[in-house]
C-alpha cells in the first residue's frame, strides 16, 4: 500500500489483540498507530478522542499532485473539539 494508513487501536479491545498491530505493521510498513483507551467500539465509546487523532493524522499529509492539502479542520460555527476533554 502507498497511501498513509491510520491505525486506531483500542486499548482494551478483548475482541482484536493489540499483537495484531504487529501483521499490519508487516504488511504495510508506513502505518501509523494511535493507541486510545477503550473497548473495541473505539469510535462509539471515544468519539472525540477518535475523532482528534484522526484529524491530526490528516494534518500530517503532505500535499498531492491535484494541489494542497485540507490542513484546516474546522467546521461552520467552530472547532471540532469545542467541550472536547
Amino acid at each position: 500500500m502507498t497511501c498513509p494508513l491510520l491505525y486506531l487501536q483500542a486499548g482494551k479491545d478483548r475482541l482484536v489483540k493489540a499483537r495484531n498491530f504487529g501483521l499490519v505493521q508487516r504488511r504495510y510498513s508506513g502505518v501509523q498507530v494511535e493507541r486510545i483507551e477503550s473497548p473495541h467500539l473505539i469510535l462509539q465509546v471515544k468519539p472525540e478522542a477518535s475523532v482528534r487523532a484522526i484529524f491530526q493524522f490528516l494534518a500530517t499529509m503532505k500535499p498531492g499532485a491535484d494541489g494542497p492539502a485540507k490542513n484546516s479542520f474546522s467546521r461552520p460555527g467552530g472547532s471540532w473539539f469545542s467541550g472536547a476533554r
